[in-house]
């Protein structure tokens, strides 16, 4: 199989900075998005750090590191990194991001995630997440304390339960899935992610018909429609045959 991906991101119109950070790094397989907590110092420095931390332990990694480890390890690694630059600079105290990384090759993809950056499959016409929120409101569901609907309008929706720089150590979960021709894989920060329904983020990803390109400039474009509140970023992973 080939593969194809780009990144997208936009500042939206009610922000003045933005927060959001992607790197697309083909020669690692490695694609990460992260999104700075608003709100907190910051928020920038540590969304970039966690892009570059990232790639920095991916490519200095020994090679006898499972690949399966490695999207933990580097996520840890960029954690630590984040927090110790805050607990020694009081201007960038308090500062953290979330994160969502894959490793995606033409057999496999390996998705690592902290927070409520989220990452989904698109796949022969349905999507899915691949990913749960780690914030109080998701916690919430789990519990059955709420409904989906319900999360998605609490005022505590974007209240994180674990984010990179907050504390020394994090948790970081792990999905892994096969690959195969015509899948899509959509990395994204909670600012697509809060405002497109599934159903409308798998009806832009149908009517793009594979074109990624297409596919995440109309992602952004109708978070903006929607009112584009937040940050946006994108990041798309299309295979195909050959």
């Amino acid at each position: 199989m080939s593969m194809t991906a780009a990144g997208f991101t936009n500042i939206g119109l009610i922000r003045k900075t933005n927060e959001d950070s992607f790197g697309l790094f083909p020669q690692l397989h490695l694609y990460v998005v992260a999104d700075g907590l608003g709100g907190h110092a910051g928020g920038e420095i540590a969304s970039r750090m966690a892009v570059d931390m990232v790639k920095d332990y991916a490519v200095s990694a020994d090679a006898a590191i499972k690949k399966d480890a490695l999207l933990p390890g580097a996520i840890a690694f960029a954690n630590r990194k984040i927090y110790d630059v805050a607990i020694n600079d009081k201007k960038l105290s308090g500062m953290g991001t979330t994160v969502v990384a894959a490793i995606a090759d033409p057999s496999e993809i390996i998705i690592s995630f902290v927070g409520d950056s989220r990452a989904y499959l698109y796949q022969k016409g349905s999507i899915r997440p691949l990913t749960e929120d780690h914030s109080f409101a998701n916690d919430y569901v789990r519990l059955g304390f709420l409904t989906p609907q319900e999360a998605r309008d609490h005022p505590f929706r974007h209240a994180l339960g674990r984010a990179l720089g907050l504390r020394p150590t994090v948790e970081v979960e792990t999905a892994k899935l096969t690959a195969h021709p015509g899948d899509l894989i959509l990395l994204c920060t909670d600012g697509l992610s809060n405002t497109l329904t599934s159903e409308e983020m798998r009806v832009i990803l149908a009517e793009a018909q594979g074109d990624i390109d297409k596919a995440g400039h109309d992602l952004i474009q109708r978070t903006l429609e929607k009112g584009g509140r937040d940050n946006v970023t994108v990041l798309l992973i299309g295979y195909t045959e050959g």
